[in-house]
């Protein structure tokens, strides 16, 4: 957690929201780090259900009064920073979100190994764009 905490600070106080997803917690995952056996509590969530969950947000924070839905980043570690790489995807979002929606920013930090083969030819969503 004091990672979240450092990271936290210097985006509030340079006027960027910040929106914890825990993919885990709710679905009765309680640890996914700490022991090489705990790992396989971590393999209950999907990748695909994480990026659903991070889908469900954009759409969540798009409408919110206080948030520029043109300006909507996702960013993670370790797993969660596999999930940039999958909202990436059009073959992905397209069932969740119009043509023109999508996160504007995505930083994949130290994404898990196994992201390789997850999707066939991906078509990138438009992430540069006048949006920024």
């Amino acid at each position: 957690m004091k990672w979240f905490r450092d990271i936290q600070k210097p985006l509030l106080e340079n006027g960027i929201g910040v929106f914890y997803i825990d993919s885990f917690s709710g679905r009765g995952i309680k640890y996914t780090y700490r022991e090489k056996d705990n790992y396989e509590e971590l393999y209950k969530v999907s990748m695909v259900s994480q990026g659903i969950d991070a889908i469900m947000a954009y759409i969540f924070l798009k409408d919110h009064p206080r948030v520029d839905a043109n300006k909507i980043g996702i960013t993670g570690t370790s797993r969660g920073g596999t999930i940039p790489f999958i909202v990436a995807d059009k073959k992905f979002t397209k069932n969740f979100l119009d043509d023109d929606e999508g996160f504007a920013a995505l930083l994949a930090m130290s994404p898990e190994c196994k992201i390789s083969g997850l999707f066939e030819n991906p078509e990138i969503i438009n992430i540069i764009s006048n949006r920024l």
